[in-house]
């Protein structure tokens, strides 16, 4: 609701709520969740549902994955915010990285009929970017306004077309 009415503030003090009370559940099985459904999103090939993965340290991880369904079964698949050792790494390299910050980025990945992945890069971020600038892309991307920097345009199962 928060959202809805453009209260950010209010609506990331609500989602942080949410967190804490997922962590302190006396149900174990609660407490064990990793990722909640932070927004659904109208298409006309059906609702794109935007899955939250909690705060995750480490090198190789999903934050972000907009998928066509509300109960995620690959992290992998849909366009997903995430970030791994090798293209950190790779940044690094060239200098383009400093060695303290870990580089994300925003891939448009759909799975091939044979197997395997095609996988097409719209956006890289130094460091971790908030859900409400991965949002504002993501809905760029589903209204054709955003073009891969590398890969082809994808197709997210039918939501987008392929130009």
């Amino acid at each position: 609701m928060t959202q809805a009415q453009g209260d950010l503030a209010r609506r990331n003090e609500a989602l942080e709520q949410v967190k804490v009370a997922i962590h302190s559940a006396l149900d174990p099985e609660i407490r064990r969740k990793g990722v909640f459904i932070r927004e659904r999103i109208p298409t006309p090939a059906g609702d794109l549902f935007a899955a939250d993965y909690f705060e995750r340290r480490g090198t190789d991880f999903t934050r972000y994955q907009f998928g066509l369904s509300d109960t995620p079964a690959n992290v992998d698949l849909g366009l997903v915010l995430r970030t791994d050792t090798e293209t950190t790494r790779n940044w690094e390299v060239t200098a383009l990285l400093a060695p303290e910050k870990q580089l994300f980025h925003l891939d448009l990945v759909d799975p091939l009929p044979g197997g395997g992945q095609k996988v097409a890069i719209y956006q890289y971020y130094v460091g971790q970017p908030d859900f409400d600038t991965v949002n504002a892309k993501v809905m760029q991307i589903l209204r054709g306004e955003a073009q891969p920097l590398s890969g082809q345009p994808g197709s997210l199962q039918g939501i987008l077309k392929p130009k």
